[in-house]
């Protein structure tokens, strides 16, 4: 590899005996040299701390892959969606979990804590968006992409995987949204699907797109035949089925290059009553494929 540049990038060096084992947080570059042929192993740690890191950390494989940062792994987005079902028998279900599980249950009454469910959440939907199997073109043996429609495409068990996942995310936001709200610093309720969760899915949309969009134009591959072209096809169609997004999406084109909340933080109260939250604006949701 080039030599990377040391007034962009800080460095440490760490040695590491036969036996040790080092965790890292997600987005971490890094690499091995050893003193002779050895075998390193690796893998991906799943914590609920850097849970939005590595959300974020699929998006830039899936966008910029073969760079600086790891191929496809199709084992990452299955684990995605483990979390969310957990989540989802645990709130939703409820159906407790205990044990070492617990770890990975989020506080429904800390701000940050819902920043990360909302970021899972997001990722459900945008599943066949970064998928490199909803581009990649088998039968294209060119170096260049292709814009031709993907071929085999997703799997058929993988897509009700993502159907399934994507149908278990609008019930988890539903119990939350029923269950609690957004306080402002004035004391008074907001309006969370509207004010927080829209807002917060359209900057991840946009987000992505800038993100794509900009290493499209470095030469940057990523996923093999993922044309911009074909990429915002698939992305409209994660958006279409809600007013509220397309509302946020006109907000948001000035493409931002950052996928964290920058509006200010807000107390979650529970409600003492639960009061069901409006079926209108998770049907659209579920009517995605």
């Amino acid at each position: 590899m080039e030599r990377p540049d040391p007034n962009i990038w800080c460095f440490e060096g760490i040695l590491l005996e036969p036996g040790m084992r080092l965790r890292m947080c997600p987005q971490t570059p890094h690499w091995v040299v050893t003193v002779k042929p050895s075998i390193c192993r690796g893998g991906h740690f799943y914590c609920f701390s850097t849970l939005g890191e590595t959300v974020i950390g699929l998006y830039r494989t899936w966008a910029l892959g073969g760079v600086i940062t790891n191929t496809n792994h199709d084992p990452s987005r299955l684990l995605l969606i483990r979390i969310m079902y957990l989540w989802h028998r645990h709130f939703v279900l409820e159906e407790k979990v205990t044990g070492y599980l617990s770890n990975h249950i989020p506080n429904l009454e800390c701000f940050d804590d819902i920043l990360v469910v909302f970021t899972l959440a997001i990722a459900m939907e945008l599943l066949n968006v970064v998928d490199y199997q909803t581009y990649r073109v088998e039968t294209n043996l060119s170096d260049h992409n292709s814009e031709l429609q993907a071929e085999p495409g997703l799997p058929s068990l993988l897509l009700l995987q993502y159907v399934d996942a994507r149908a278990k995310s609008p019930q988890l936001l539903h119990f939350f949204f029923s269950n609690f709200e957004f306080i402002d610093d004035s004391d008074v309720a907001i309006d969370g699907p509207k004010e927080i969760y829209y807002p917060f899915f359209a900057q991840h949309a946009a987000a992505l797109f800038s993100m794509k969009k900009k290493g499209y134009n470095q030469g940057i591959r990523g996923a093999r035949d993922c044309t911009m072209l074909k990429f915002d096809h698939e992305l409209q169609l994660a958006i279409a089925g809600s007013t509220y997004f397309k509302e946020a999406m006109v907000q948001l084109k000035q493409e931002p290059d950052t996928f964290e909340w920058s509006d200010g933080k807000y107390t979650i109260r529970r409600l003492s009553t639960p009061i069901p939250c409006s079926a209108d604006w998770w049907l659209p949701l579920l009517s995605i494929t």
